[in-house]
């Protein structure tokens, strides 16, 4: 541009220059010659000198008019070479002017270039520039990517190959969109192919252009397979997490700071019951019971979760019901620390509470079992010497009180002595009724007979005050029972009723009912169900505490005669209702009961495979229900009781370790006419019976003697006659003493304390059976 403006000014001034000297010449030379043609000059001097002589004639006018033109010829030509000089200087400038702009323009764009060109060279996103469908300027970035060593590899190709052909198809309408509509199309995504056959995603964005006069699209894409590797990794991540989160049996709630639920998983339905769609926006206190609260559902001022808390809790299903639960919180925070919300992981351990209870009711029914144990040990520790000395007692008070006459003042002595005999005999009994689970004499037996012959007995031995209803069904099949044991039970309820009644007035209900039990519909008895898993005994606190509920047993789909003893007496607290059945516990004053009423009621009731289930609140009374199966096996061993004379005169080989009880029962059968031969070794017996074998014709033998026992004396003796008939008497038998004497082939049973007269009636009716198979009395 410089050296344009140095060139152009010299032209300039040497043509004015040449166009002034030409001008001047042409001036000189015409003046010249009219002077000469005229003798100008010899007449201007002439005038000079003598001006006064001097006239004017057409000459001179001709000089002065060709002065006053060359004059106006000067003039004029000094004002166009003083414009002309103007307008050059002028022009000068301009030019100047002109080409200073043309330079910086001609720099700017130059840097301009320089600049784009560099950012295109050093950009890291590829850019290409298509015309027509083939590539007609590539960027190093482009080149990169395309796996071309250099630009001309690419320059000319087609761009249709480099596109993956699942993309080429929306490629070519996103090119035309561009060309016909003249807009930048961005943010599109496709797969681009690489020379040397990799895929790669891209992010790219087309722009109509021109390029070199014709329309073309110039193309700006980003590789962006690492972030789409990253985002599948990350979608493969959260599908793992939601799929765990799934999977996961438990309820997951993720809430934010407000409290609301934003995401639950199949676990929330499962435990609460609600549908994803209508749990979601709900706040967390739906879920919870009381004051307990979940996630980011948090009072003013109170700190948001900062670590993860576990806790066990209430919470509410949909349809109401309230149910234990375990809870895990942790908080969720943004990348710089700040609290989210929380997500709360929460577990249904209800079932886990039920083990407890189970665990704990086990851990209740092994002390009492050891109790059980413990008494039942003493029981049998005692039982057969103190059998023994009250089959003494007994006995010699039954041979006194025969011998004396009806008004003699002594026989009522006697009879008082007998009275205390039996009642000692009962209080032994319960003791073993408790301390064992053993069936006595089991018969089919009617409860509304029974429980009407023993109304009678109850209106007259319980108070006045006590008003006794009954309501008997006559509809309930006969149970399998000991029709002396259920005497014992009835009994034992009434009178504990009139006892928690007192002298206020009162009602005793007494009801009979038949009830079909079966798949655990009646859900208060779903404690004693087998299917259920409870335990034998399982007590549940009512009314804070003020009562209780208890089931004792375990019964099976059946047909049940229910015998119901109601009170409206005093009632009793959860603490007194847990030991209510335990041995020697009573509430009455000293002297006024031994504690064992209860605790054989619950030894008969199991023996009988029996249940009870007991209520009873403070101030409201008390409500026992006793379950007996009416579908019992068959009883082992029954007896019938022959109304006749004990007397007879067969030959009797009586054993027993106790001299004193053998004497007194000596005596006894001697009494009805029986020829006794008594023994205290069970060995020597053996001997004996060894050497005359016919000598007797009924052996009676206790069962726990030292050297030999009973059963084994038994076992010998049939050895040696089958035909023997024997009767075994014991202070404590079981199942397992039972069955091995009936295998033996003992006739019958007798346990201790035993009368004279009952072992007499036993003789007679095996004799009068004669053939008749053993029978077994308890």
């Amino acid at each position: 541009m410089d050296q344009q403006k140095e060139s152009i000014v010299p032209q300039v001034r040497n043509s004015r220059a040449r166009i002034d000297f030409i001008v001047a010449a042409v001036v000189t030379v015409v003046l010249y010659v009219v002077a000469a043609a005229f003798d100008m000059t010899e007449r201007f001097l002439v005038w000079a000198l003598n001006y006064e002589q001097f006239e004017l004639d057409e000459v001179p006018f001709a000089f002065g008019l060709g002065a006053l033109a060359f004059g106006w010829y000067s003039f004029r030509r000094w004002r166009e070479y003083t414009e002309a000089e103007r307008r050059t200087v002028e022009t000068r400038h301009k030019l100047t002017r002109e080409i200073d702009g043309r330079t910086a323009a001609e720099t700017a764009l130059t840097e301009s270039e320089e600049r784009y060109r560099r950012l295109v060279e050093l950009s890291p996103e590829g850019i290409m520039v298509h015309v027509d469908g083939r590539i007609a300027f590539v960027n190093p970035a482009a080149n990169r990517m395309l796996g071309a060593a250099t630009p001309e590899a690419l320059i000319g190709r087609e761009i249709a190959p480099l596109v993956h052909p699942d993309d080429r198809a929306a490629a070519r309408a996103q090119v035309r969109r561009v060309l016909n509509e003249g807009r930048a199309d961005l943010r599109a995504e496709q797969v681009l192919i690489a020379l040397d056959g990799r895929e790669f995603t891209v992010e790219t964005s087309w722009t109509p252009i021109l390029h070199a006069g014709r329309p073309a699209v110039l193309k700006v894409f980003r590789d962006i397979s690492a972030r789409k590797q990253a985002e599948a990794a990350l979608m493969q991540q959260k599908s793992l997490l939601e799929s765990i989160i799934r999977s996961v049996p438990d309820a997951v709630l993720v809430a934010g700071m407000d409290g609301r639920i934003t995401l639950s998983n199949g676990g929330v339905t499962a435990i609460f019951g609600y549908r994803p769609d209508e749990i979601i926006g709900q706040p967390t206190g739906l879920l919870t019971v009381g004051p307990g609260r979940i996630n980011g559902n948090r009072k003013d001022g109170e700190p948001a979760l900062a670590e993860p808390l576990s806790a066990e809790g209430a919470y509410r299903r949909k349809n109401g019901d309230v149910f234990p639960a375990e809870t895990v919180r942790s908080p969720i925070r943004d990348a710089k620390g700040r609290p989210l919300g929380a997500i709360t992981v929460i577990r249904d351990i209800s079932e886990r509470k039920r083990a407890d209870q189970e665990k704990a009711s086990l851990q209740e029914q092994m002390h009492q079992s050891q109790k059980l144990e413990s008494l039942g040990t003493l029981a049998g520790g005692i039982a057969h010497d103190f059998n023994n000395l009250l089959a003494i007692i007994n006995g010699y008070g039954e041979l006194v009180i025969n011998d004396l006459e009806a008004q003699h003042p002594v026989r009522k002595n006697v009879a008082e002595i007998l009275a205390a005999g039996r009642r000692a005999e009962e209080l032994v009994a319960q003791i073993l009724a408790y301390s064992r689970n053993d069936r006595r004499e089991l018969k089919p037996l009617q409860l509304d007979a029974l429980l009407t012959e023993d109304l009678g007995m109850l209106r007259a031995t319980l108070p006045a005050t006590l008003e006794v209803k009954s309501d008997i069904a006559k509809n309930v099949p006969p149970v399998m029972a000991d029709a002396t044991q259920m005497h014992q039970v009835i009994m034992n309820l009434c009178v504990n009723a009139g006892h928690a009644t007192g002298k206020s007035p009162g009602h005793l209900n007494l009801r009979l009912r038949a009830r079909t039990l079966g798949g655990g519909r009646d859900k208060q008895l779903r404690p004693l169900l087998a299917e259920w898993p409870a335990s034998l005994r399982r007590i549940d606190s009512i009314a804070n505490g003020r009562g209780g509920r208890m089931w004792i047993g375990r019964l099976h789909a059946g047909r049940y005669g229910v015998i119901t003893v109601q009170d409206t007496g005093s009632g009793m607290d959860f603490s007194t209702l847990q030991r209510v059945f335990d041995p020697f516990f009573t509430t009455k004053v000293v002297g006024d009961g031994t504690g064992l009423g209860l605790a054989s009621v619950e030894g008969i009731v199991r023996g009988h495979d029996g249940a009870i289930v007991v209520e009873t609140e403070l101030g409201q009374g008390t409500r026992f229900d006793v379950f007996l199966p009416t579908e019992a096996p068959a009883p082992t061993l029954a007896t019938t009781e022959d109304e006749q004379s004990y007397q007879g005169d067969e030959r009797i080989l009586l054993v027993d370790d106790d001299e004193s009880l053998v004497q007194a029962i000596s005596l006894g059968l001697g009494k009805f006419g029986y020829d006794v031969t008594a023994m205290t070794d069970g060995t020597e017996a053996m001997e004996a019976f060894r050497d005359t074998p016919n000598r007797w014709d009924l052996v009676v033998a206790d069962h726990m003697m030292p050297g030999l026992t009973g059963v084994e004396l038994a076992e010998q003796a049939l050895g040696i006659r089958p035909d023997l008939p024997i009767i075994l008497c014991t202070g404590l038998m079981d199942s397992a003493t039972r069955d091995s004497a009936l295998t033996v082939g003992v006739r019958e049973f007798h346990l201790k304390p035993v009368l004279a007269s009952d072992l007499a009636a036993s003789v007679r009716r095996i004799f009068n059976a004669e053939s008749v198979p053993a029978k077994g009395v308890a």
